[in-house]
């Protein structure tokens, strides 16, 4: 017996991580962008947005729709909100585009942004949930 191989979802963070990316330098926002939220820089308040999977799935054979959090720091509040619905605009532009190796479909919000002070830092904190939907290739 032999299985048809349909092919296999990109890994999701280094998608979402490349998008930010050409989306804020696009717009002249100097956030750090990574699946880890640097601790150690000389400045813990600089500004910076972590992407963490933290479920989802298959959505189709061809579709993968990983459930992702995202959180958006910054000294100032208003910025921190700010930042946030950046990165919503731009995760809805990015549709349609590949990124390090993978197609975005389409992004939904599914929550937030939300206000959620981080207690081990200076800093504001708005984070957001959403469901990425990538091309299994």
């Amino acid at each position: 017996m032999t299985v048809d191989y349909w092919g296999e979802a990109p890994a999701a963070q280094p998608v979402i991580v490349a998008a930010l990316k050409a989306g804020l330098t696009a717009v002249g926002d100097p956030a750090h962008v990574g699946s880890k939220a640097p601790r150690n820089t000389s400045d813990p308040s600089a500004p910076r947005i972590r992407i963490q999977r933290i479920g989802g799935g298959e959505e189709s054979f061809a579709i993968d729709a990983p459930l992702l959090l995202i959180e958006c720091w910054d000294p100032s509040e208003a910025e921190a909100e700010r930042r946030a619905n950046r990165v919503i605009r731009i995760l809805k532009e990015s549709a349609g585009r590949r990124f390090a190796g993978g197609y975005i479909h389409r992004w939904q919000l599914i929550s937030g942004p939300v206000n959620n002070l981080d207690p081990d830092t200076s800093s504001e904190r708005f984070q957001l949930t959403g469901v990425l939907a990538l091309a299994i290739e």
